[in-house]
């Protein structure tokens, strides 16, 4: 949502430096959060972004595509952890 928003209020494409791994940042805050909730948290905001996908200007949804795919296809990103889920149980 954080690229989402810098890039449409720059009206150009936000590419955001990490150094780290975000979710590897995330992982410790995650892990404290029952996980019932962190599942309603995360299907929360995935449908948050979906609906804000959807209503994105289309000359910047395709420069974040042309930039990473899985910005704007997020199914390629959910997956991985959907895999990773899986894996665990």
């Amino acid at each position: 949502m954080y690229v989402l928003d810098t890039t449409e209020r720059d009206g150009r494409l936000f590419i955001p430096e990490i150094d780290i791994f975000v979710n590897d940042l995330s992982l410790p805050l995650w892990a404290a959060i029952p996980p019932r909730e962190a599942a309603r948290i995360a299907i929360e905001t995935a449908e948050a972004l979906d609906r804000r996908l959807e209503t994105f200007p289309p000359a910047l949804l395709e420069e974040m595509y042309a930039y990473n795919k899985r910005w704007v296809v997020r199914a390629l990103h959910r997956g991985e952890h959907l895999d990773q889920v899986d894996a665990a149980l």
